[in-house]
């Protein structure tokens, strides 16, 4: 903004997320075009400031992968006039964010999947590629999409995160037991963004100290149960020797009086059962 006197451009190609999409998304001028080619935040289904189209400013999605797919043609056209674009020097492949050796490319990716730079990312190869030693593949996770999982909790950061690497690696349903799974504004797109991969949900209200309500959570699945995590958990932030004896029981029943919860209520021919 500062190189265009806070007038903004007329054309901004994005595929940062974050805030950094937003940053974006202030440097487009009046009458100007914005066209997001990543995808993090439309998963996440996050939320556009509305203000500046008030500006006749354009958003644009672009799903280069669908495109490939539904119009192959268009794709390798568009692909040749690019390439012929950057030959004839019309087109600037732009500044060179950080070079790497090829034998650092984990750290390249690492590096990449930051989203905080700015450039290209090179990878230079040696001449004798020999020296490069393959990385062992490590066994993918057994995630079946006709099967369920239950997710004790699971509503907070640590279970979220779990619940998408879920999804990623194919999960069919995910079933969530919490006593805070009433749906507002941020459980609805937390709900949308799974959903939108393919992923069936269930949240059932309740706790897992309830025999009860493990039942109801349980009986609340389309397929077929295949894993449970129990993300259960109630602080009583003091040292052992001034805690009472009401606030340990509060603190371990969670995971000691709802395990056995789980226990009594699930099948035993379960993939995994996590505690």
């Amino acid at each position: 903004m500062l190189a265009t006197n806070n007038t903004g451009v007329d054309v901004v190609l994005n595929s940062l997320s974050g805030d950094l999409l937003h940053a974006s998304w202030k440097c487009v001028a009046e009458f100007g075009t914005m066209i997001e080619i990543g995808k993090r935040d439309f998963r996440r289904r996050a939320k556009l400031s509305m203000e500046a189209f008030e500006q006749n400013r354009t958003f644009i999605g672009l799903d280069l992968w669908q495109v490939s797919q539904v119009r192959p043609e268009q794709a390798s056209n568009l692909l040749e006039r690019c390439m012929g674009w950057i030959q004839q020097g019309l087109l600037n492949v732009g500044a060179i964010a950080k070079v790497f050796d090829a034998v650092q490319i984990q750290e390249a990716f690492r590096f990449m999947q930051g989203g905080r730079h700015i450039g290209k990312i090179i990878i230079t190869m040696p001449q004798n590629t020999d020296m490069l030693q393959s990385v062992k593949q490590r066994p993918q996770p057994r995630v079946r999409s006709d099967r369920s999982y239950i997710l004790v909790g699971g509503l907070g950061g640590l279970g979220r995160s779990l619940a998408r690497w879920l999804v990623e690696n194919g999960a069919g349903e995910l079933i969530f037991l919490s006593r805070s799974a009433k749906l507002g504004e941020d459980l609805d797109l937390f709900r949308d963004e799974l959903a939108s991969q393919g992923c069936s949900l269930q949240f059932v209200g309740g706790s897992v100290a309830s025999a009860a309500d493990v039942q109801r959570a349980v009986k609340s699945a389309t397929k077929p149960i295949a894993g449970v995590v129990n993300l259960s958990m109630v602080l009583r932030d003091v040292t052992l020797q001034d805690m009472t004896f009401e606030d340990w029981v509060t603190a371990v029943t969670p995971k000691v009086r709802g395990t056995w919860n789980l226990h009594e209520a699930l099948p035993t021919d379960l993939e995994f059962f996590i505690v």
